[in-house]
């Protein structure tokens, strides 16, 4: 009869680990893996000190193979009348705690502690707190299967039978309380009626509240943002975090352009007074420098070339590759239609304007010899000193037309 009561309450509790998997999942969601579950059997081939058959922790495939995981699971007592009821399951760790036998001399009940993951015992737990000569039955430990994930549906009536109920997977709570909503708009929280994660409206793919949209078309992907009501909003990325192609900073790359081109600005693009002519100059933008320098040469009269580099500070994060911060620029200046030198003909003046002067010195000269003769005879008693001959400094005045170039 003892015998037969053992193989009833191994049996009991074969079943019991079969049908109760570790984790608590409904309908079609399940992170289980494929085998059946953990049960414990009798292996009549060993005793133990007692004279009764040892209890072996075994694994069962879904292809009906068994695995021995752990023998003798109770080896610290000389009896074995494990029953259905003698363990109790931690879901979240992913432990079983087996009930040991009484050991006698009244010493405690203790759990031995099994890690699935790990395929171990971990020592025992001393049960405390117990009257004397009580024997724990256990009972599992209950989860509220609405605050973990559950497969529902909205509906009209009581069941998900129906065409039109829509379906869709629960985490954690519900209503208001809702964690996370798995349907066919996409991914919510706080229910029906919460803020949108993540959804698929038509073939745009929309991210947030008021969306971060991106959709394929034409070959490219596009990205885009909409406010609530559906009109465009800017994208801006801020608060220190920087907008990268392939690898290059935006908003860096257009202040570098900014500085190069200022740089290349101010070296010579045509030379005046020599035939080659070279500079070095400088730029900024956005708070950016660059520097560059170049030449510019007098081929003959009518061609000119010039060429002239710039480059980026260094030390820049983000700034791509070399060719990223490096400009170039190289021309050439070609004179059309009839050339003017009005650097010749006004030489050609001057000495026209020279020899007019030359005239009105002599001219001036003969005046003044007149007008000398005609004091003397008005003024016979006037100073030779004080003739106008004498008050006038021809050579100061020849100086001064000279310089006015008349």
């Amino acid at each position: 009869m003892k015998k037969i009561t053992k193989k009833l309450f191994s049996s009991l509790f074969t079943s019991t680990l079969l049908l109760s998997p570790l984790a608590s999942f409904s309908g079609e969601v399940t992170t289980n893996t494929s085998d059946l579950g953990y049960f414990v059997a009798e292996d009549p081939t060993k005793v133990n000190s007692g004279g009764d058959s040892t209890s072996n922790l075994y694994k069962l495939s879904s292809d009906g193979s068994v695995t021995l995981l752990q023998e003798d699971i109770f080896p610290d007592v000389s009896t074995n009348t494990f029953t259905s009821s003698n363990f109790t399951i931690d879901e979240s760790e992913g432990k079983i705690y087996f009930l040991e036998d009484d050991r006698g001399g009244g010493a405690a009940r203790r759990y031995r502690k099994y890690d699935i993951e790990n395929n171990e015992f971990e020592g025992y737990i001393t049960v405390s707190g117990l009257p004397d000569g009580a024997v724990p039955i256990n009972i599992g430990v209950i989860n509220k299967l609405n605050n973990t994930i559950e497969k529902k549906c909205e509906s009209t009536d009581s069941d998900c039978d129906d065409a039109s109920d829509t379906k869709f997977v629960s985490l954690g709570g519900e209503g208001t309380d809702e964690l996370l909503r798995i349907d066919n708009d996409g991914i919510s929280q706080g229910g029906s009626t919460g803020k949108s994660l993540v959804k698929y409206v038509g073939d745009e793919l929309h991210i947030g509240e008021n969306s971060w949209i991106t959709k394929e078309e034409g070959g490219r992907q596009k990205v885009y943002a909409k406010d609530a009501a559906g009109n465009p909003i800017p994208i801006d990325y801020t608060n220190g975090t920087k907008l990268l192609i392939n690898g290059r900073d935006v908003e860096q790359s257009i202040n570098n352009i900014g500085a190069l081109s200022a740089a290349l600005t101010g070296l010579p693009t045509v030379p005046t007074d020599t035939t080659l002519a070279c500079g070095f100059g400088t730029g900024t933008h956005g708070g950016d420098f660059a520097f560059a320098g170049g030449c510019a040469s007098k081929v003959n009269e009518k061609l000119s070339v010039n060429y002239a580099a710039s480059m980026t500070m260094p030390g820049q994060d983000y700034a791509g590759d070399f060719e990223d911060t490096f400009s170039a620029r190289a021309g050439f200046v070609w004179k059309l239609g009839k050339q003017v030198k009005p650097t010749l003909i006004s030489m050609k003046e001057k000495k026209e304007f020279e020899t007019q002067i030359n005239t009105l010195e002599q001219t001036n000269k003969q005046l003044l010899a007149r007008l000398e003769k005609l004091e003397k005879v008005a003024l016979g008693s006037i100073q030779s000193k004080d003739l106008a001959s004498n008050k006038i400094n021809f050579k100061s005045l020849n100086r001064e037309l000279k310089k006015n170039d008349f």
